[in-house]
């Protein structure tokens, strides 16, 4: 109820239509994934009232807000460049100061000696060893496979995090504040396309930031992706159906292909 209210406002904040929000609430993946308790919906509400707050100007309250969704999951840490692009410092610093704080208190119990380790192997186990429902990923994988004759995994692994950290310093560099929700879509989109794991809770970021643009990928996406449930199967055992990941992912690619060309691409006499 919360999460719907503070999407209410923030349709009306962006001028899209408040309707929207309650379609993001009643999506099946959304309602299927929170039941499930898996901790994006959480994630999204941290990140939703974050950008709602800031918008507002309470900075301050804002960043400890945002503190607590990276607490959740990391990913809101992708939002935050984009929200302080183009700010002032001296809104910045409340912001900042407030998240730095309340960051600090809430890992201080969980520091010990091996906290770091930990983190960063669970990061390692995450790049480099685990493998569901990749799009561009399997591809690369295959090309491996044809070249070196293994997985390669552990190279991809290595490697890809710095290719989405440099693209993503790209696109902060180039981002316009008044297009925030399609940077963020894109942003979201394409540190996935190529990730090795794509849950179907891992895209409920997507669907969120696709609300406040003309894009509907997400949506297709969003039910197209539970498609990939079918890899459990009842003994237990997870066996994926490449040609159901082929359908997923050729008709979000194509849908995707053609909203940028309907919106970028065609010539304005057509």
């Amino acid at each position: 109820m919360i999460l719907l209210i503070v999407l209410y406002r923030l349709c009306r904040l962006l001028n899209k239509p408040e309707t929207l929000a309650g379609l993001y609430m009643l999506n099946p993946l959304v309602i299927l994934e929170t039941a499930n308790l898996h901790m994006e919906s959480l994630a999204i509400l941290g990140m939703a009232i974050c950008w709602l707050l800031y918008s507002q100007g309470k900075r301050g309250l804002s960043g400890l807000v945002g503190a607590f969704a990276v607490q959740v999951k990391l990913l809101p840490l992708l939002l935050l460049p984009f929200l302080i692009r183009n700010s002032s410092v001296k809104k910045i610093i409340p912001f900042a100061l407030a998240f730095i704080a309340a960051s600090w208190v809430l890992t201080l119990p969980f520091l010990d000696s091996y906290f770091w380790i930990n983190f960063f192997e669970s990061l390692s186990l995450y790049f480099k060893t685990f493998e569901f429902n990749g799009s561009f990923y399997y591809l690369i994988r295959e090309v491996g496979f044809w070249i070196k004759g293994y997985n390669i995994i552990q190279i991809t692994g290595s490697v890809m995090p710095y290719i989405l950290f440099s693209i993503l310093l790209f696109i902060w560099f180039k981002a316009k504040p008044e297009k925030m929700p399609y940077t963020l879509l894109f942003v979201f989109t394409l540190y996935y396309f190529p990730a090795s794991i794509v849950h179907p809770w891992y895209i409920i970021p997507i669907l969120f930031f696709s609300l406040f643009t003309t894009y509907r990928f997400a949506w297709v996406w969003s039910f197209l992706i539970l498609l990939s449930y079918s890899a459990y199967k009842p003994d237990g055992s997870v066996e994926e159906n490449f040609w159901l990941i082929g359908v997923e992912y050729t008709t979000v690619w194509s849908l995707l292909v053609y909203e940028l060309w309907k919106k970028h691409l065609r010539p304005k006499s057509l």
